[in-house]
C-alpha cells in the first residue's frame, strides 16, 4: 500500500492543478501498438497494459531488485544502524542507493526523457525518501 499511497499523493496533485491527465494516451496507444493491442479501445489497451505491468512486470522487478535489497537493506542499513542514527541510516543509505543509479539514469535509457538536472534530482528526492520507509521497515521487522 506504500507505493500506492505516494503515488495517489502526487498523481492527485498533478490531476487537480491540470498539469497533467489521468494516463499519457500517446504512450499506451504506442505500447498496445507493440503488444499488438491496437483494436482494442482505449480503456481496455489501459486496463490490459496495468494488469501486464502488475503481474509480469512486477516478477521481472523484484527479480532484478533482489540484488540491490540484500546490499542495501540486508546489509548496508544494519551496518550503519550500529554506528549512527535513524536519520543518517535512512539519508546515507538513500543517498548510495541514489547514487548507484546514477550512471544507468545520464548513460542509459532508464531516465524517460527530462533533463539529466531534472531527472536525477527527482529519483534522489525520491530515493532518500523511500529510503526513510523502508529502513524502517527493515529495522522494525529484522527482515528483508
Amino acid at each position: 500500500m506504500i507505493p500506492l499511497g505516494y503515488a495517489l499523493a502526487v498523481y492527485v496533485a498533478v490531476w487537480m492543478t491540470g498539469l497533467g491527465g489521468f494516463y499519457n494516451v500517446a504512450f499506451v496507444t504506442t505500447q498496445a501498438a507493440d503488444l499488438g493491442w491496437s483494436g482494442l479501445p482505449g480503456a481496455l489497451q489501459l486496463t490490459l497494459y496495468v494488469v501486464l505491468v502488475g503481474t509480469v512486470g512486477m516478477a521481472t522487478s523484484c527479480a532484478t531488485a533482489l540484488g540491490e535489497e540484500i546490499g542495501w537493506r540486508g546489509f548496508l542499513v544494519p551496518q550503519l544502524a550500529k554506528v549512527t542514527s535513524f536519520t543518517n541510516v535512512s539519508l546515507l543509505s538513500g543517498l548510495v542507493w541514489s547514487a548507484w543509479h546514477y550512471p544507468i539514469l545520464l548513460l542509459a535509457d532508464y531516465n524517460s526523457g527530462t533533463p539529466a538536472w531534472f531527472g536525477l534530482t527527482c529519483f534522489t528526492g525520491m530515493v532518500v525518501g523511500l529510503s526513510f520507509v523502508f529502513a524502517w521497515m527493515r529495522l522494525k521487522s529484522g527482515s528483508l
